[in-house]
């Protein structure tokens, strides 16, 4: 899972999860990795694929590895090449796109758009693009044809962006002589510690009416 706190913060590095194992029956909870960015389980669960930053790890899926060499196997990926040769990657990434879209569009007609007939005619560009630049312009005119909003396009080499401070919910109001009466003060998201209301640390109380704004 991941929490509101686990995700990446502009100017700062992620945090790091830990990944536990819990004995449903003895309801003994076990560390196996102190810090993780992604896993995944094998096919027959007895293991798990760790990945700390850029490297792999598969340790078992029931207990820590520890110094076990047999138990933990560090996967050395210095060894994997792979050869691209970009006119056919961007033709193959136009196309991913295309299909990801049509399978994942929130109505099943494309709103009524046909959407065989809207590829057919940017793929010719598509074969021509030269640049991964040209690629996106390409593929931001394809999504256009949707006119739907989230169907966006980012370049791999993007950096986060300063994120905008957005106001929580502070209070439900109601109308008092001179001001706002404090009719409740909503709970915020736990999993987040600096998401509460601003009126938590003010002291203010179901019953109490502000009277002013500093």
């Amino acid at each position: 899972g991941n929490l509101g706190q686990g995700r990446a913060q502009p100017g700062g590095e992620a945090a790091k999860a830990r990944l536990e194992h819990l004995d449903l029956a003895t309801g003994k909870l076990t560390t196996l990795a102190d810090a993780v960015d992604a896993v995944a389980v094998t096919a027959e669960g007895r293991a798990l694929v760790v990945r700390k930053d850029v490297a792999l790890t598969i340790v078992p899926a029931d207990r820590p590895a520890g110094d076990d060499p047999a138990a933990k196997l560090e996967l050395d990926l210095s060894r994997v090449l792979v050869t691209v040769e970009p006119a056919a990657e961007h033709v193959q990434m136009y196309e991913e796109t295309a299909r990801l879209l049509r399978h994942h569009y929130w109505v099943e007609d494309m709103a009524g758009i046909d959407w065989d007939a809207v590829v057919a005619r940017y793929r010719p560009l598509a074969e021509r693009v030269a640049t991964r630049d040209e690629l996106h312009d390409l593929i931001w005119e394809l999504n256009g044809e949707l006119g739907t909003s989230h169907a966006y396009v980012f370049h791999h080499d993007d950096q986060p962006t300063a994120q905008q401070r957005v106001g929580h919910l502070g209070a439900d109001l109601e109308p008092a002589d001179g001001g706002w009466r404090v009719a409740a003060v909503p709970h915020a998201e736990p999993s987040v510690p600096g998401a509460r209301s601003p009126l938590e640390p003010a002291g203010v109380t179901v019953g109490d009416v502000i009277e002013s704004v500093d």
